[in-house]
């Protein structure tokens, strides 16, 4: 049996999974999860980084103690980044993608460079949290004029455990920096940025050896460099369909829509809609949008206390089934609802039709109006890649949901059929085992995949009437 252990860190939480595999197949042992939260420090939101090291030291010792791991790799949300010195010592801290000062970076960048050439080079959509606008924000500043290497989350915890510095491909593709074409930092962009070259690390590819762990009791536990991107080590998992077109729905705190392609999508059309085009596993491209997925569930639920306690999902989602159907939506993607904190009330103000006034009202709503926003994106994605999918796979926390399955099914007349919950940490563990030799191709790892997790099937049951003038309503 070859153990390995994925280090999955998400913004809202983390956990350590020790995944095994022999002639049987997969097996899994989530050891250590943990909540994680951005918080407001002098007026600006940061990730308490120490936090993340000392949790994913915390798992990683549990998982050696319980089994003989082989190695270890680390995945985590895009964009945020932190700055160390010639010491490896971090300078100031980890500021979060959800900080609105975010957005006068965006607006200083394109003084100086027109946004369809930068899409032409980069092709990541526009948002404000990519890591180009954040570094443009900050350009000039101390920490910036005394650093040594930019890194990205995962590059980051790589760094502090062996002394590693790089930046993994999938990740890097995400700051807007890399040309989509030669897979390098693009002079370009860095120019209209003002950020000098030398202070990014070389890019380097998934199943790259990191070195060894530091930590004296994690010392000589391998890491390994995944699909470092979280997005692209659950596409690794994902086990697309190979006799009919499919696409792929992975629900989480981001609900990502998109598909596997060989080369970029970087037509006008293609921005004009502000998809992105994310460097995948073995070169391939993800060709995809993001909305915003079960943060605002997320965030309702935690101001919804019952004796001090958020209310059980599973709860909620019966509850939800006695509100009346289609009575109220909001934007998901509005940036109003982008910083964490408040989101009833802003739910209130911002509502179209029916104001909620329970929470069954406000969860209908919110989910609602969540598969309106995919089921309108996944129409855009076929009309994109000029292909009639005819099948979705939904991976994620969201996709134990049954019933966003279902309404997801109905809003789309497409079968919805499920992948794994924890594609993100499955597919972290299958790029160690072909880094290691234990699979010998990708392809072997997603029919791996596909037995271990098992699917559920949902065809239409509704049709699209209902469902149309909310899909409609989304700009």
């Amino acid at each position: 049996m070859s153990y390995v252990a994925a280090v999955d860190l998400g913004a809202t939480s983390g956990r350590v999974i020790v995944f095994g595999l022999d002639e049987s197949g997969i097996t899994s042992d989530e050891i250590h999860r943990f909540a994680n939260q951005a918080k407001w420090v002098d007026d600006r939101l940061v990730w308490d980084f120490p936090y993340l090291l000392s949790e994913t030291i915390t798992g990683l010792k549990r998982a050696r103690e319980k089994y003989p791991l082989v190695s270890c790799g680390v995945d985590s949300w895009a964009v945020d980044y932190g700055v160390i010195d010639g010491n490896n010592q971090l300078l100031g801290p980890v500021y979060a993608y959800r900080d609105p000062r975010h957005d006068d970076g965006m607006a200083e960048f394109y003084t100086r460079m027109t946004w369809p050439k930068h899409y032409s080079i980069a092709g990541i959509q526009k948002i404000a949290l990519n890591t180009v606008y954040q570094l443009t924000g900050e350009a000039g500043s101390k920490r910036l004029s005394e650093g040594y290497k930019v890194l990205l989350v995962p590059d980051l915890i790589a760094n502090q455990a062996t002394g590693y510095v790089g930046c993994e491909i999938t990740n890097a593709s995400h700051t807007a920096m890399l040309d989509a074409r030669t897979h390098r930092w693009s002079p370009e962009v860095l120019s209209a940025a003002s950020l000098p070259s030398h202070l990014l690390a070389d890019v380097v590819q998934p199943g790259t050896g990191l070195g060894t762990w530091r930590d004296k009791d994690l010392e000589g536990l391998p890491l390994v460099s995944v699909a470092s991107h979280d997005t692209g080590s659950a596409f690794v998992a994902v086990p697309f369909n190979s006799e009919r077109p499919s696409l792929v729905v992975n629900l989480g705190t981001w609900a990502l829509i998109g598909t596997e392609l060989s080369h970029p999508v970087l037509t006008d059309s293609a921005r004009e809609a502000n998809f992105t085009n994310e460097i995948g596993y073995g070169s391939t491209t993800r060709f995809l949008k993001n909305v915003t997925g079960m943060w605002i569930l997320e965030q309702i639920r935690a101001e919804m206390l019952d004796g001090g306690k958020q209310p059980d999902i599973e709860l909620l989602l019966s509850e939800m089934q006695g509100a009346k159907a289609f009575a109220s939506h909001i934007n998901p993607d509005d940036p109003v609802f982008g910083p964490p904190g408040g989101m009833i009330e802003r739910i209130r103000q911002n509502v179209k039709g029916d104001i909620p006034s329970n929470r069954s009202e406000f969860v209908r709503c919110v989910l609602e109006s969540l598969v309106a926003r995919v089921a309108q994106r996944v129409g855009l994605l076929g009309e994109l890649t000029n292909t009639a999918y005819q099948e979705i796979v939904a991976v994620g926390g969201g996709s134990r949901m049954d019933i966003v399955c279902q309404w997801l099914a109905d809003a789309t007349q497409m079968p919805v059929v499920t992948g794994p919950t924890e594609a993100t940490a499955l597919g972290n563990s299958l790029v160690q085992w072909l880094a290691n030799g234990d699979l010998s191709s990708l392809a072997q790892g997603r029919e791996l995949v596909k037995q271990f997790s098992g699917s559920r099937h949902y065809s239409p049951k509704q049709s699209r009437d209902g469902w149309l003038p909310l899909i409609e309503a989304m700009p």
